[in-house]
């Protein structure tokens, strides 16, 4: 009652949509303090009488939809192997000198500094039991430090956890990509020597296991994606779903990559229509960043449809099973494709990640670049996967189960 009179003063549009925006937010934030205190006086109180684990770098509170699922799912894995109570943590991203990085025998001088900016987390792994860390997103080296140090944020975790607080340490859900391969390369002198202390490091694709391997980390398996372990609802198919976000069946899906300001929007436009003109078929554009809600303004002009990923995860692999085919240059779409049994296109994300998940599912298409491939060479490999839809969708729905298995290695039995 208090919001609707609140409304009924606003008069301008689109004061009234930032009143309901603002209302949405402050909703969101109750609930979800509500919800960490419940776990937080769980960790607390329950913890006395049995294990306490305190998962690091929790991304259920993320805007994009796969760092949601990701973390909803490894806090699954670790409920049902009954290995202790749960604490899911949110890590600030500090940002220590660049100089200090400059060399792995300065990493005494890394986490005192680290131990100043982020006393709250420190007295949360003082805490625990066992250090879940969720390598959400890829350990990967930057071209230049000076854009920030976040990659290393969470061995720096990693080593504070197992060397100064003696916890059991879990890295899982990672993939580690690099620049320089070299052995003096320093960002890897970081990775071997500080995953070499832990106690289970899982590597989510076959590329970065291969690395750690290589580098002789101890205690590695190969695992996949967490987001695997979740399952598509049994009303998949259900199409009042089409009919509720207003989307034709058999539409092509489009999500871009990473810093996708280097792509202006004309040449999204040109694209969306090269695919609309080819195969007569509605295209629709799924926005994530900043810059990507600020360019389906420019798209929906032209009469195409955009889609706002503000939903669950089962919800959204619902609206994937009515593709003809996604294009993605986002790691977890691709996933959650899969999971549809929807064949997709992949792009040459930041890293090496969609590569890799290529590999991992034996998946005959090979890695496209939005900048760099040919209109020809976008246009034979749409034509190839449409006409060839149905086998693609067997070999995909093919490798869950194995996908599966491999996801809920994440999380070591106890």
């Amino acid at each position: 009652m208090i919001f609707q009179k609140i409304l009924q003063k606003v008069s301008n549009f689109q004061e009234r949509k930032n009143y309901l925006s603002l209302i949405n937010k402050l909703l969101f934030r109750f609930f979800t303090g509500i919800r960490f205190i419940t776990y937080f006086l769980d960790y607390l109180i329950i913890g006395f009488f049995k294990k306490r684990v305190l998962l690091l770098n929790y991304t259920g509170l993320e805007k994009h939809i796969g760092c949601r699922a990701t973390s909803e799912c490894l806090i699954k894995m670790i409920r049902n192997k009954k290995i202790g109570r749960i604490l899911p943590f949110p890590i600030r991203y500090s940002k220590p000198k660049k100089e200090i990085l400059d060399n792995i025998n300065n990493i005494q001088q890394c986490f005192k500094e680290y131990l100043k900016k982020n006393v709250i987390t420190l007295l949360m792994i003082s805490m625990a039991d066992y250090v879940v860390i969720n390598g959400e997103g890829t350990i990967y080296e930057y071209k230049n430090w000076s854009e920030g140090t976040r990659p290393l944020e969470l061995l720096l975790q990693a080593y504070i956890s197992k060397k100064i607080y003696q916890k059991r340490v879990f890295l899982v859900n990672c993939s580690i990509d690099y620049i320089k391969h070299d052995p003096n390369n320093e960002f890897l002198n970081y990775v071997k020597s500080i995953c070499s202390e832990l106690d289970y490091v899982g590597a989510r694709d076959p590329l970065t296991f291969r690395l750690l391997k290589e580098n002789s980390v101890p205690r590695l398996v190969q695992s996949a994606d967490a987001i695997f372990s979740s399952s598509r609802n049994k009303d998949c198919y259900n199409k009042k779903v089409l009919h509720e976000i207003g989307v034709d069946e058999g539409y092509i899906g489009i999500f871009l990559t990473a810093k996708t300001e280097n792509l202006p929007s004309k040449k999204v436009l040109k694209l969306l229509y090269l695919l609309k003109e080819n195969f007569k078929k509605e295209v629709v554009f799924f926005p994530y960043s900043n810059y990507e809600l600020c360019i389906a303004e420019d798209i929906r002009k032209e009469g195409f449809k955009t889609i706002n990923l503000l939903c669950s995860s089962g919800k959204f692999i619902e609206i994937l099973s009515f593709a003809s085919c996604i294009l993605s240059g986002r790691f977890h779409y691709c996933i959650f494709s899969t999971i549809a049994g929807t064949p997709f296109i992949p792009f040459r994300s930041s890293t090496n990640k969609n590569e890799a998940l290529t590999k991992q599912l034996e998946y005959p298409i090979g890695v496209l670049n939005y900048s760099e491939s040919s209109k020809t060479e976008i246009l034979n490999t749409v034509r190839y996967v449409l006409h060839n839809r149905e086998t693609l969708k067997k070999i995909l729905l093919k490798q869950l189960p194995k996908q599966k298995k491999l996801a809920e290695k994440n999380i070591p039995v106890k």
